[in-house]
Parts: structure tokens; C-alpha cells; sequence
């Protein structure tokens, strides 16, 4: 942890995340009605965030039996 020198602007980003996806979660039915565009990239995400962990876990378990 030493290393990672930490800053007010990783404060902040975190602060941006963190707000974004609590606004999210409280307000996903408002946000699908004012917002339908962003409403759908983050379903997107969510779902391609699904997918690829997925795959990593699928390649993962793959490795572990023909490679060791």
C-alpha cells in the first residue's frame, strides 16, 4: 500500500464512483424514466460486467485443469 501514493484526486473519483452507483441504486425506475439512454448503457454494462466475469471465471477453471 505503500507504494500507491493516494491524492485528494483519487478521493474525489472514488467520492464520484461511490455517489453514482448509490444515485443509481435509489433512483434506477427515475433514471430509466429521465434518462432512458443512460438507463440502458448501464444496463449494458451490468450485463456485459456478467458476462466477462463469467468467461474470466470459465478460462480460470479451464487453465487450473489442462495447464498445472
Amino acid at each position: 500500500m505503500q507504494s500507491f501514493s493516494r491524492s485528494t484526486a483519487h478521493d474525489i473519483a472514488l467520492a464520484a464512483v461511490l455517489s453514482v452507483v448509490w444515485g443509481a441504486a435509489f433512483f434506477w425506475d427515475v433514471l430509466g424514466r429521465w434518462l432512458p439512454i443512460v438507463h440502458f448503457a448501464m444496463r449494458l454494462v451490468f450485463a456485459l460486467l456478467i458476462v466477462g466475469g463469467t468467461a474470466a471465471l470459465y478460462g480460470t477453471a479451464l487453465y487450473f485443469m489442462f495447464m498445472q
